[in-house]
């Protein structure tokens, strides 16, 4: 969910933010918050009602003789509390359109509760407005939805360890390329410009105050950096960072989440998540949001460092002779990819082979991460010798 304020909000950015999301299986929520601390509905002058939930349904533009005016379609899903103001069925702005544009208007309304207003209208009225961006799994779910363009969607679980990842924010310069890190590739051939959602969700949990047993939340300040870099670039460094500023950060907030809405020409991109403070230990999960065909993977050192060794080389070290019975039993018993359940009982039974210890789900996690360049939770059985050479080279 990502929100706006739109008392603050150049008005601009929110035009171009509805027509964005407008088409998109994006459900968009308008309210009016007023200043004064009550929770009552109250019912203004122009008809609108406080403290309730208009659905954003649609935009056109009309041509009448004040010129062209931008059009919000609204709707009430209580079926009361319609505007009553410019461009409502029962004004001069209404009447002065052609019989063409009335019945097209006319026609697009399609809900009890829906209604037009003039956007400068919508801007000046509303205070808030929420988006929720529906995945492809509930867009498929959702008839509702399938006139809308889906949204294309790559998720990642994933983890800041002190002392390891979690270089903190784009102010700590000397280690926030430590973070995870992500390539988002829109390719030069083909759109103009693509849409893009991301979104960090942090893991949290309630616990208990031992002075007063309430709940408590804990939760970290998180946020994430997204960087333009050149297409040779293959991971942030200390020395990119330092001397290149990102193109957008998001606030550092105590929230469950945090989401930004980008439209972004043809291009690379770095997606950086990052808890505010440095040596911070946290999970998050990672959501990126596309409406076209993008190229998305994981960029960690890990990926770097094995690119770099060329196995065959690694000879005697590797002792890949001793574990090849267990690797031809996994060619023939497993299936072409392995999700960390079934690599964690490969390796539960012939860990003294390459390892001192029987592995965690963790370690298995982890070593999935590695090869896992397309971030699908899986790794595939050509990779996987890779991985059993490296663990026998660190054994």
């Amino acid at each position: 969910v990502q929100s706006f304020s739109l008392t603050v909000q150049d008005r601009f950015l929110t035009y171009q933010v509805l027509n964005s999301a407008v088409p998109r299986s994006t459900l968009l929520v308008a309210s009016i918050n007023l200043e004064k601390d009550t929770k009552r509905n109250l019912r203004l002058r122009n008809g609108l009602v406080t403290q309730h939930a208009y659905s954003v349904t649609g935009l056109a533009r009309v041509r009448s003789k004040l010129g062209e005016t931008p059009l919000v379609r609204l709707r009430n899903p209580w079926g009361r509390g319609e505007w009553s103001g410019p461009w409502s069925e029962r004004s001069w702005e209404w009447d002065s359109l052609s019989e063409r544009d009335k019945v097209l208007l006319s026609v697009r309304v399609k809900n009890e509760g829906e209604f037009w207003m003039a956007f400068d209208d919508f801007a000046r009225h509303f205070t808030h407005l929420d988006l929720v961006h529906v995945g492809p799994d509930d867009w498929m779910n959702e008839p509702a939805l399938h006139s809308k363009k889906p949204w294309r969607a790559v998720l990642a679980r994933r983890r800041w360890r002190a002392g390891y990842n979690a270089g903190g924010g784009p102010h700590h310069t000397e280690t926030t390329a430590m973070n995870p890190q992500f390539h988002v590739q829109i390719p030069r051939a083909g759109v103009s410009k693509c849409h893009v959602v991301v979104a960090v969700t942090q893991h949290y949990h309630t616990c208990l105050s031992a002075a007063d047993t309430k709940k408590k939340v804990s939760l970290h300040h998180i946020g994430f950096a997204v960087y333009e870099i050149p297409p040779n670039v293959t991971r942030l460094t200390t020395a990119f960072v330092s001397e290149h500023r990102p193109m957008d950060v998001t606030s550092d907030s105590m929230a469950r989440e945090t989401v930004t809405f980008f439209t972004l020409p043809p291009g690379d991109y770095m997606v950086v998540p990052h808890t505010a403070q440095a040596n911070s230990d946290a999970r998050f999960l990672l959501r990126i949001l596309t409406d076209e065909q993008s190229n998305i993977w994981e960029v960690n050192e890990d990926n770097m460092l094995l690119r770099s060794i060329n196995l065959d080389r690694l000879d005697d070290g590797f002792k890949l002779r001793e574990g090849r019975t267990a690797l031809q039993k996994l060619l023939h018993k497993y299936p072409p990819e392995l999700d960390p359940h079934l690599f964690h009982k490969f390796l539960k039974t012939h860990w003294k082979q390459f390892l001192v210890e029987k592995p965690s789900l963790e370690l298995v996690k982890s070593l999935i991460m590695l090869r896992d360049f397309n971030i699908s939770g899986r790794v595939a059985l050509g990779d996987v010798s890779g991985l059993l050479s490296m663990l026998q080279f660190w054994k």
